[in-house]
C-alpha cells in the first residue's frame, strides 16, 4: 500500500510539473477556468494574443484586472493590454510570462504561460542589405503621404520621390545618443560591439526632414542640433499640412513634430510630422527587418545611395489589416529609346507582412494630372505618386518632335494632349502667345542628339511631304 501511494504521488508530481505553474492566493475567489489553454506557439516577430477572460474567472463575480509581473524579461511588444496577453519576441525559444489576475476585492492569483517562439523565414535580401561602412552623406528618395496621397513640406516642396541628401552627424546633438548605431554580424541581428557606425540612418533622415520641411529651417541650419529631442517634442506647427495638390491634409496643431519613446532598435514615434503614431514606413518598398520576422526601426536602418523611403500616415487605425499595400513598379528606373515599346509591371508589398514577398498588383491606372504632375490612380479613386522613370518614359520625344517644336500653339488646339510631346507641353502650359513653341535645342537634348543635329542645312521645308 505504501509503495502504491508513493507511485501515485510520483505520478501526480510529474503531471503537475507538465502544467504551467499556477500560484493560488489564500482564500482567493480568483481561479483558472477549467480547460483553459495556457500554452501557445508563435513565429518570431509575429504577435500572439491570448484573451485573459478565457483563462481566469472570479467565483464571486468580481471584476478582474491583469498585470504581467515579469515584463522586464521580455520585449516591449510582449505585454498585457485591454484584457489580453500579447506575446511577440524576435528570438526563437521558450518564454514563460507570468500574469497576475486581481479582483476588485483585492484577491489575486498568478498563472504562468508557456509560449514557444519558432524561427521565422529569413525574408528578402531587400529587407536587410545594411551597409555599415562609413559615409559622410547618402542620397535617398523620400515620399511622405497621408491616406495614400503625398504631402507638401512647409515651403511647398512636394515630398514625392524627392531626392534627399542626408549627412551623417552626431545624434548626441539632439540628446539621442542612446540610439547610436553599432555594428552587427553580416548586417543583421544584434549589435556585436560598441563602435559607432558613422553612416546616416533612418533617424538621421527624420531629423533632417523635420527641420528642413516641417519646421522650415534653411538648409545650412539643419542637422546642427537646433531642435533637440525635447524641442521637437514640444514643437507644434499650428497650421494645415497640405497634399501635393495644395488641398488640406490635416491640421498639425495637436501633435508634435517628433515624440520618441521606446528603446534602441525598438524606437517608437508617438508623434511624427504633427500627426499621431498611426503610420508605417518602408525601405525599398518593403518592410525592413532586423532579424528574421522582426522589424527594424529607424535608428537601426542604415541608409545607402538610391534607397527609397516611404512614410505613410493614416486616419484609419485598422489600415494595416484592411488589405492595404505599398505599391511600386518592378524597377525604380527603366532605359528606353524613342519609339521603343516598354512594358512595366506594378507590384505591392502588403501591410500585414503575410507572405513576406512582393506580389503582382494590376489595379493601377497611370495618368497625367491637370497640373502636369504624373500620378497613378487606384480603382477606388485613391491617387498615388508615379515614379520619375515612368514619367520620363511617357514624355520621351519622337523623331518628329524637332519639326513639331516649331509649330504655333494653334496647331495643337484640336490635338489630343497625349498625341506627342509638343501637344502635351503646350496643353499643360496653355500659352497666350502664338509665338510660343518648344525650343528645338531642348528637344534635341531630351532625345540625346548633339545640338543642331536636326537642323536642315539646305533646301526648302515641306511639312506635308517631309514632316521630320
Amino acid at each position: 500500500m505504501k509503495k502504491r501511494l508513493c507511485t501515485l504521488l510520483l505520478a501526480l508530481t510529474v503531471l503537475l510539473s507538465a502544467l504551467p505553474m499556477t500560484v493560488w492566493a489564500t482564500d482567493s475567489c480568483v481561479a483558472v477556468k477549467e480547460g483553459a489553454v495556457t500554452t501557445g506557439e508563435v513565429v518570431a516577430g509575429s504577435l500572439l494574443e491570448i484573451k485573459l477572460g478565457d483563462i481566469f474567472r472570479d467565483t464571486d463575480g468580481h471584476a478582474l484586472t491583469y498585470t504581467l509581473t515579469n515584463a522586464a524579461q521580455f520585449s516591449v511588444q510582449t505585454k498585457v493590454k485591454d484584457g489580453s496577453l500579447y506575446v511577440s519576441e524576435k528570438d526563437p525559444g521558450t518564454y514563460e510570462p507570468k500574469v497576475k489576475a486581481t479582483c476588485s476585492d483585492g484577491k489575486e492569483l498568478t498563472a504562468t504561460f508557456t509560449i514557444t517562439v519558432k524561427e521565422a523565414p529569413h525574408g528578402l535580401d531587400a529587407q536587410y542589405n545594411y551597409d555599415e561602412t562609413p559615409a559622410k552623406e547618402v542620397t535617398v528618395y523620400v515620399t511622405i503621404s497621408n491616406d495614400g496621397v503625398p504631402i507638401r513640406g512647409r515651403d511647398g516642396t512636394v515630398l514625392c520621390h524627392k531626392a534627399i541628401t542626408v549627412p551623417y552627424f552626431d545624434l548626441g546633438r539632439y540628446n539621442l545618443s542612446e540610439y547610436y548605431r553599432y555594428h552587427t554580424e553580416n548586417g543583421e541581428g544584434k549589435y556585436i560591439d560598441e563602435n559607432i557606425v558613422e553612416r546616416p540612418t533612418g533617424l538621421h533622415l527624420y531629423l533632417y526632414l523635420l527641420e528642413r520641411y516641417f519646421i522650415g529651417l534653411p538648409e545650412e541650419q539643419c542637422c546642427k542640433g537646433a531642435y533637440p529631442r525635447d524641442a521637437l517634442a514640444s514643437f507644434k506647427l499650428g497650421e494645415d499640412v497640405s497634399y501635393m495638390d495644395e488641398t488640406p491634409a490635416y491640421t498639425a496643431d495637436s501633435f508634435a513634430a517628433l515624440t520618441i519613446t521606446g528603446s534602441p532598435t525598438s524606437l517608437y514615434m508617438a508623434n511624427f510630422w504633427g500627426h499621431d503614431e498611426n503610420l508605417m514606413y518602408y525601405r525599398n518598398h518593403c518592410f525592413p527587418y532586423m532579424s528574421p520576422g522582426w522589424g527594424s526601426t529607424s535608428d537601426y536602418i542604415v541608409l545607402s545611395d538610391g534607397d527609397t523611403w516611404d512614410v505613410a500616415m493614416f486616419t484609419n487605425w485598422s489600415f494595416y489589416s484592411s488589405g492595404g499595400a505599398f505599391t511600386c513598379f518592378d524597377k525604380d528606373a527603366y532605359n528606353a529609346r524613342p519609339g521603343m515599346e516598354l512594358t512595366v509591371n506594378t507590384q505591392a508589398y502588403g501591410t500585414t507582412f503575410e507572405g513576406s514577398d512582393f506580389y503582382p498588383f494590376s489595379n493601377l491606372d497611370v495618368f497625367l494630372s491637370d497640373n502636369g504632375i504624373f500620378r497613378k490612380r487606384n480603382r477606388d479613386g485613391t491617387i498615388w505618386s508615379l515614379s520619375l522613370s515612368a514619367a520620363v518614359f511617357y514624355l520621351t520625344p519622337a523623331a518628329s518632335e524637332g519639326y513639331r517644336s516649331t509649330l504655333k500653339p494653334s496647331a495643337f488646339r484640336d490635338k489630343s494632349p497625349a498625341a506627342n510631346l509638343s501637344a502635351q507641353i503646350i496643353h499643360q502650359e496653355k500659352p497666350l502667345s502664338e509665338k510660343a513653341a518648344l525650343n528645338p535645342d531642348w528637344v534635341e537634348w531630351l532625345m540625346g542628339f548633339p545640338q543642331g543635329w536636326t537642323a536642315a542645312s539646305s533646301g526648302g521645308r515641306n511639312p506635308q511631304t517631309s514632316p521630320a
